[in-house]
């Protein structure tokens, strides 16, 4: 599997096809998505169903869950796994990754896991 140069890998599933990760800068009410601080898994034509459902309004509701929770679970010095949004198409978590003052996210949608890739 591939990894993200900047995101939270941990959450990928290990037969992930296409993906999106960012380190985004932890604020209340909205996380602060930097431009020169993502990174995608799969090429162009396997990311563009994702592209579409992240800026179709999923990125946007997980940036506002994220900053909703910048003082719980993802204050500076937690390290656990948040779901930001989910719904039928897909998944976005986040982990402040005990970094004081970052959010690593991860996203995929569940048509680009390969299950069997996965039971192997």
């Amino acid at each position: 599997m591939s990894k993200l140069g900047w995101g939270y890998n941990a959450a990928l599933p290990t037969a992930v096809k296409a993906a999106w990760g960012a380190r985004m800068i932890s604020q209340p009410q909205l996380l602060d998505l930097v431009y020169n601080r993502t990174d995608w898994i799969g090429e162009p034509d396997e990311t563009k169903n994702l592209m579409e459902w992240l800026n179709s309004g999923p990125l946007h509701e997980a940036r506002k869950t994220g900053g909703a929770l910048v003082y719980t679970e993802l204050a500076g010095d937690k390290s656990g796994e948040v779901v930001l949004y989910e719904d039928e198409r897909g998944r976005i978590v986040g982990s402040a990754n005990r970094s004081f003052g970052y959010v690593y996210v991860a996203a995929w949608l569940y048509e680009d896991v390969d299950m069997a890739g996965e039971a192997a």
